[in-house]
């Protein structure tokens, strides 16, 4: 089945712990574990077989940090989730003036780390309206307006021969003036100018849009391979980018700024109703004419994500291998305007917006099925852990998985398994970086988030608030969508031992820290 990337704006642990589990469980210490009743600053991990009411342990202590997750081995389900003890569990939320009892620094490191073609002028172009089918197409003429080394930028002018109803609606001008005064410039060809000068060169005067950006093209070449036009030997042509109203329905599909479609670099196909049928055969990316009335990390941002899908489609093509799983291939995507420089650290505040709505409801967001998200998405998470990927095993790690053939969970667990870690281990890594990001705990090593990361930082607009977390257990009929977790903040009166029983569907692991 043909598959679109698209780009919206969104308004948007192990063995040797003196504790008594049941045999099904397996609890570990990872640090600070001793033969003491109580041992403040100890971080544990847990796993859960799933096949029936399991308990779990943890040492003696006031307050316990809680991360329950949910693996993809089973379908999701109900978790039965109670404290068998029964200590008294704080009513009210944890205030900013609470204090941790002192410093908590667990050394994370010392873990074992589990020849151009002749472009025409002008021509026409199928350009979809946001359906991604068919039917959805439009055949738009459009001309070019500026050349680069490496792209080619065309502006949609009008409808095509025989264009009807909404399709024939008119098309842009070069000197036409951009929605708003946000640019350097005030109409098309002068925009396209500047959006030529990101892909190419980066901004690198003050005078710039977002000084420091670096070059995209180079950057994401650099990243995951060339395209098709700066392959050696040359494996098509260069780039094309169009400006066109029709990519947003002229209007009505509000937030949509750009998009790639395989389709338009497959050869045609005669099958009325195949969106194949109207392929371009060129590789091209689609940007809204709403493009420069954004703020510039989502005008050059929105440019290098979808470079992005073109570059990565091209080269697992060129490998013979298939589609990466959305959400990575979106990870991906999104890594890359962050490397370019449009996002985190611009201040994206639309990325943020996105990783709030994670932040505010965790458990109800799975990093891999965006079908079961609230939004059907989550940009924002998904930036979040292929940055800390990049971080912590590099680029040339990112760019092995970008050309495994299962693009997804299983290359990355095969290329973690390599590294004597595995995808479980380094989820649940992730999700304790983000609770101590919240937290304001330096975990350090492989539970730290890179300083432009802060889950309780401001990002243009959003002020992060740090992970939600709970206080009391959930009792019967906690819902963790496969590669969820679910946050919890524990205390009681006086140190006690922690007993949890917990019943679920399939596997569940986890996380404990005790203070």
């Amino acid at each position: 089945m043909a598959r679109r990337h698209l780009f919206w704006l969104v308004p948007v642990l192990l063995a040797g712990c003196p504790h008594t589990v049941a045999p099904t469980a397996s609890v570990v210490c990872l640090t600070h574990c001793g033969s003491g009743s109580s041992l403040p600053g100890s971080l544990r991990e847990f796993t859960l077989a799933g096949t029936g009411q399991e308990a779990v342990s943890f040492p003696a202590s006031t307050h316990l940090a809680l991360l329950l997750s949910a693996s993809g081995s089973a379908p999701p389900g109900p978790v039965d989730f109670k404290i068998q003890a029964a200590p008294r569990v704080a009513e009210t939320a944890l205030s900013d003036s609470w204090r941790w009892h002192g410093p908590l620094s667990l050394n994370g490191g010392a873990r074992t780390l589990r020849s151009v073609q002749d472009i025409p002028q002008t021509l026409d172009m199928w350009i979809n309206t946001g359906d991604s089918t068919a039917a959805g197409d439009c055949l738009r003429h459009v001309v070019q307006l500026y050349h680069s080394a490496h792209a080619y930028f065309y502006l949609d002018e009008g409808p095509g021969a025989g264009a009807t109803g909404a399709c024939a609606a008119p098309g842009l001008q070069p000197t036409q003036a951009v929605p708003a005064a946000a640019l350097p410039a005030p109409s098309f060809s002068q925009g396209v100018t500047v959006l030529a000068k990101a892909f190419e060169q980066g901004f690198s005067s003050a005078t710039d849009p977002l000084p420091g950006a670096a070059p995209i093209y180079s950057t994401v070449t650099g990243l995951f391979g060339p395209d098709p036009g700066g392959d050696s030997p040359p494996g098509g042509d260069p780039t094309f980018v169009v400006i066109s109203p029709a990519v947003d329905d002229f209007g009505l599909q509000h937030g949509l700024m750009g998009y790639f479609w395989e389709r338009d670099m497959q050869p045609v196909v005669d099958s009325p109703g195949d969106p194949r049928e109207h392929s371009n055969q060129r590789p091209v990316v689609f940007l809204s004419d709403q493009i420069f009335a954004e703020q510039p990390y989502t005008t050059y941002g929105t440019l290098a994500h979808e470079f992005t899908h073109l570059v990565v489609y091209y080269q697992r093509t060129k490998a013979g291998v298939g589609a990466n799983e959305t959400w990575w291939n979106e990870a991906l995507a999104m890594l890359s305007m962050d490397r370019c420089g449009y996002g985190w650290k611009a201040g994206n505040q639309d990325m943020a917006k996105d990783l709030s709505s994670f932040l505010q409801q965790p458990a109800a967001y799975s990093l891999t099925d965006w079908d079961q998200d609230p939004h059907g998405f989550a940009y924002g998470l998904v930036s979040l852990f292929a940055r800390y990927l990049f971080d912590r095993f590099g680029a040339a790690f990112i760019r092995e998985v970008t050309l495994a053939p299962d693009g997804g969970i299983t290359a990355l667990d095969a290329a973690l398994g390599e590294r004597n870690t595995s995808f479980e281990a380094v989820y649940e890594d992730f999700m304790i970086s983000i609770y101590a990001s919240s937290k304001g705990l330096a975990l350090g090593g492989v539970w730290q988030l890179a300083p432009d990361l802060n889950m309780r930082g401001r990002y243009g607009a959003v002020q992060l608030a740090g992970v939600q977390t709970q206080l009391a257990p959930p009792g019967a009929g906690l819902l963790l969508p496969a590669w969820s977790t679910a946050f919890f903040d524990l205390s009681q009166g006086h140190d006690s031992a922690w007993t949890f029983s917990l019943t679920a569907p399939g596997p569940l692991f986890g996380s404990g820290i005790n203070f």
